[in-house]
Order: structure tokens, then C-alpha cells, then sequence
């Protein structure tokens, strides 16, 4: 009979083995092929060195760009993920990856100045809809997503004068000197809180030691331990950016043009 453990291999097959695609008229569909779903993950090939679907032969192919010799591993390259999404996916990360995001979001508070209206509007436009956790991350390197932004400003504001200039908040331009500086002030903390610093330095170092002594690489400490020391780092790294937009607005006040105002 089938009981959970099993349901759980199946759903995990399925997950870190079935290939995606777009199969014409049929839409998006996922199969898992024999012999190609083997290929590993290589973040170092072309993006065009991986799967492809021929509409024509209604074939599946691994693409290779360059030459191999006897007994080379062929690659397939996943997508640029971060150690999160490879783990969540594919049940492996890839120590040091460059490539690092970070899902982070906040909730509005039903004590917030006019809470229901802030929610309404949050609803309304489709930048602050939904709060996605798809791994594509509202932070990534010198990057905070308008959408973050935007939540944080709407939230962040305290009067009628500031709610009459709210739309700015989700075009990128500033509903007030102090709620931008708020707004900057709330995403440090937020990124602070997540970072739990108190952990920092052990959990780095209980990792060192790990990829010293070679412990198995689909170890779930250490694949928990990567994604956690990596997505620090980030976080680390995006404090000094907020203090530079602090600066700048400190500089230009009302004339202070936000990282994601849109021209």
C-alpha cells in the first residue's frame, strides 16, 4: 500500500526530476524523461547548454555547446537559483554560489494608522497584491524589489497628509521626506531581525568545519547551514546600500529620487 513515505519519494521524484516546458497547444507541462531527467545542475555552463523542446519533432533534447570526450559528464543548467530554490527544487545546494535572494516581507499591523484603507490599497495594486515566496527574492545583490518598498511606505504612513500622496509609494517617488526615511529605517530592522546575528558567528563556523571534513553534500545540516550563512551575507551586504539611499536623501530631501522610481 501506498503511506506517506512513499508519497513523499513520489512528490520528490517529481520535483528534483520532471523537466518543464511550453508543449504548444497543450501549454505548460511537466514530464520526467528517461536518461536526460539524470543530468546534474552546472551554474558554470551557457544558458543555452541544457534542456530544449523541439515543437516540430515534439522531442526532448540536452543540448551540449561545447565538445566532450569519452566519459565527460554532460550538464544541464537549471536556472540561476539561489542555494534556497536548488535546495527546495532539487534537494542539493551549491556552496559560495554568487548568486544569492532572499524572500523577505512584512505585514501590515491592525494598529497601524488607518489599517483597513492601507490594506485595501496593498490589494488594489497588483505590485503589492500578493507576497510572493517563489525564491526569485525581494532582495538580491544591490537590489531591494519595489514591491518591498512600496509595502514598507504604505505601511510607514502616520497622517492625512502623507495618505493623500500615496500612490507615490508604488510609483518609486517619496509620499514624504520622513515616511522615505521610515521606510529605510523599518527595512534595516527588518533585515537586522532576520539576520539573527546572535547565530552568525557559530553557525559560519560549524559550516567551515563541515565543508573541511567533506561531510556528505546532501547532509540536511549542511544544506540548511549554506542557505543560512549565504542568505546573511546578502542581507549583510543590502545594509550598506540602505544607508547610502539614507544619505543621498538626507542630501536632496523632496527632491530625492528613490531606487525604484520609475521614469
Amino acid at each position: 500500500g501506498i503511506n506517506i513515505d512513499t508519497y513523499r519519494w513520489a512528490l520528490s521524484i517529481i520535483y528534483s526530476r520532471a523537466v518543464g516546458f511550453e508543449r504548444g497547444d497543450a501549454g505548460y507541462i511537466r514530464i520526467i524523461p528517461p536518461i536526460i531527467d539524470m543530468a546534474n545542475h552546472n551554474p558554470d555552463i551557457s544558458e543555452s547548454e541544457t534542456f530544449s523542446y523541439d515543437i516540430t519533432t515534439d522531442t526532448i533534447n540536452l543540448v551540449n555547446t561545447v565538445s566532450r570526450q569519452s566519459d565527460d559528464e554532460c550538464y544541464a543548467y537549471y536556472g540561476d537559483y539561489c542555494n534556497a530554490k536548488l535546495a527546495y527544487s532539487y534537494g542539493f545546494v551549491i556552496p559560495h554560489r554568487s548568486y544569492k535572494a532572499v524572500d523577505l516581507w512584512t505585514n501590515l499591523s491592525s494598529s497601524s494608522y488607518q489599517a483597513n484603507n492601507k490594506y485595501q490599497l496593498l490589494q488594489s495594486f497588483q505590485l503589492t497584491k500578493e507576497q510572493t515566496y517563489d525564491f526569485k527574492g525581494t532582495i538580491r545583490s544591490n537590489y531591494v524589489s519595489p514591491a518591498l518598498l512600496a509595502t514598507i511606505r504604505v505601511i510607514q504612513i502616520i497622517n492625512e497628509d502623507e495618505m493623500g500622496n500615496v500612490n507615490n509609494a508604488f510609483i518609486g517617488k517619496i509620499v514624504s521626506v520622513r515616511n522615505e526615511l521610515a521606510t529605510y529605517t523599518a527595512l534595516k530592522g527588518l533585515i537586522t531581525s532576520r539576520m539573527k546575528i546572535e547565530n552568525a558567528e557559530s553557525e559560519k563556523r560549524q559550516l567551515g568545519e563541515m565543508l573541511l571534513n567533506d561531510v556528505n553534500p546532501n547532509d540536511r545540516e549542511l544544506i540548511a547551514l549554506v542557505i543560512k550563512v549565504e542568505e546573511r551575507e546578502l542581507l549583510q551586504e543590502t545594509l550598506p546600500l540602505i544607508d547610502s539611499w539614507i544619505d543621498r536623501l538626507n542630501r536632496d530631501g523632496e527632491s530625492y529620487d528613490p531606487p525604484d522610481y520609475i521614469q
